[in-house]
């Protein structure tokens, strides 16, 4: 069993992100905040608060941050033999402004990161977060996604009045209760603030 630690729960954008602030202790979570966050001032305040909680607790602070899956080209369709295949698409959700987009709504996050010296960063993918708290038959549609972030983050910490945002950190948070890595960042965090 792992000592306890903090975790920041991020769903970080450009525009509008989710966070909570989680005290993790074994197979125990605690919501200590949240946050609907939208501004660069919100950010500070959010990872300043983190780290204070952290501070507070004398815990290790780690991130846990969603990331999303690299784009994919799609598969050309079969064609008969001797035919050349049709050119493969690239995945429509992957456009410039996409990218950049994710790029700057990161950068904002990672500024503040290092203005407080948050050293211990996971990310982890949609798929991988929501298969873990809501299970591989879980729904697949974006709005059934977010409604059910809802209800779990109601019926696992009581969580009530927020949007799917902080709901989605709140699970995103969760999930780094049993990710070996996140563990793993805790551990060593644990051991850097001991030899400090």
């Amino acid at each position: 069993m792992s000592e306890p630690f903090v975790v920041l729960g991020l769903d970080p954008a450009k525009a509008v992100s989710g966070s909570a602030v989680l005290q993790i202790d074994g197979d125990r979570a605690r919501l200590l905040a949240n946050a609907r966050v939208t501004t660069q001032a919100d950010r500070a305040e959010t990872v300043a608060r983190a780290c204070a909680l952290s501070a507070e607790r004398d815990m290790p602070l780690v991130v846990v941050a969603e990331e999303w899956d690299p784009p994919r080209h799609k598969r050309p369709p079969k064609t008969l033999p001797g035919v050349a295949p049709e050119t493969s698409g690239f995945d429509q959700k992957w456009t410039y402004k996409t990218i950049l987009g994710m790029g700057e709504g990161w950068g904002r996050w990672t500024a503040e990161f290092e203005r407080f010296g948050v050293r211990r960063i996971e990310r982890v993918t949609p798929n991988v977060w929501r298969d873990a708290i809501f299970g591989k038959k879980r729904p697949k549609d974006t709005e059934s996604l977010k409604r059910a972030a809802l209800f779990y983050a109601r019926a696992r910490l009581g969580l009530e009045g927020v949007d799917d945002n902080v709901a989605d950190a709140v699970c995103i948070g969760l999930w780094g209760m049993y990710a070996p890595a996140v563990l793993d960042a805790a551990r060593k965090e644990r051991k850097k603030r001991g030899s400090m």
